[in-house]
């Protein structure tokens, strides 16, 4: 009787190690595949709208980039299409200034560190 109660207490605590030791390699694979590597990008903007950074995203597998704000081309590609579509969205342009974007930038990173004002160059007929 001794023997069987003992048994399986010891099964109970090879269970639970067997759970603490897979869950260490699942919160380490996990935290493995989120890490991210990626330069600071400093990019001085100047009346970037969403028609601007479109043509800064066409030239994305141009060699020659003439332009000092291609460096936003090294942000990752779903971010900065999707930085596209909320400017265009918002009828939003990027306030002019001086930023400094980690190049492993989530979106909401992105929107946190960028200054966004209302587009006043609409090409509305005066009335």
């Amino acid at each position: 009787m001794r023997g069987k109660k003992m048994l399986k207490t010891l099964l109970m605590l090879a269970g639970l190690l067997i759970l603490i030791v897979v869950m260490y390699f699942a919160v380490n694979l996990w935290r493995l595949c989120t890490f991210r590597i990626g330069k600071t990008l400093y990019i001085d903007v100047v009346d970037a709208d969403a028609e601007y950074l479109e043509y800064i995203y066409s030239m994305r597998n141009n060699s020659l980039q003439s332009d000092p704000n291609a460096k936003l081309n090294l942000l990752d590609k779903k971010v900065f299409v999707r930085l596209i579509k909320y400017m265009k969205k918002n009828d939003l342009k990027i306030c002019d200034g001086k930023y400094v974007i980690p190049q492993t930038s989530t979106f909401k990173e992105l929107i946190e560190i960028l200054d966004f004002e209302e587009n006043k160059n609409v090409n509305n007929p005066i009335p």
